[in-house]
């Protein structure tokens, strides 16, 4: 049985302040304990997530069950952006290992801010782009 592809804390999903501020401007403050799943795999999307404090478990099992990829998203990380600008549900789980704090981007409005914000919409899609390589790798390791 293969092992899961872990990594303390990921990169790939990390907005910069500046972008931060900004999803928060157009975003709703939510506080999370701990264990609270945010979403599972095949949830209807609703939006995306920043992570302003605490720390999320990001995981996909595949069909068999078995674990394949498990990461530790902390402050500054976007959860959910693949499956929110694909309009599709979404494809990992998200859990909480501490109590958090967290700005919800409505579906609506994320796609909105993209469409209109030249240099952070550009920002989401490079973070977009850096999480499709990172899962190419992930596909490769299998």
């Amino acid at each position: 049985m293969a092992a899961a592809h872990s990594e303390p804390r990921s990169l790939t999903l990390v907005a910069s302040p500046g972008l931060q501020q900004e999803l928060q401007d157009i975003g709703e403050p939510l506080s999370r304990p701990r264990g609270t799943v945010l979403f599972r795999r095949g949830d209807s999307n609703a939006g995306a997530f920043l992570v302003r404090q605490g720390t999320v478990r990001l995981f996909l099992r595949n069909r068999r069950g078995t674990l394949v990829s498990d990461r530790r998203m902390g402050p500054g990380s976007l959860l959910g952006l693949p499956s929110t600008l694909n309009r599709r549900p979404y494809s990992l789980e998200a859990e909480a290992l501490e109590d958090l704090e967290l700005i919800f981007i409505a579906s609506s409005s994320l796609h909105a801010f993209v469409r209109a914000s030249s240099q952070g919409g550009r920002e989401v899609l490079e973070i977009l782009a850096r999480e499709l390589t990172a899962i190419q790798s992930l596909a490769a390791e299998l």
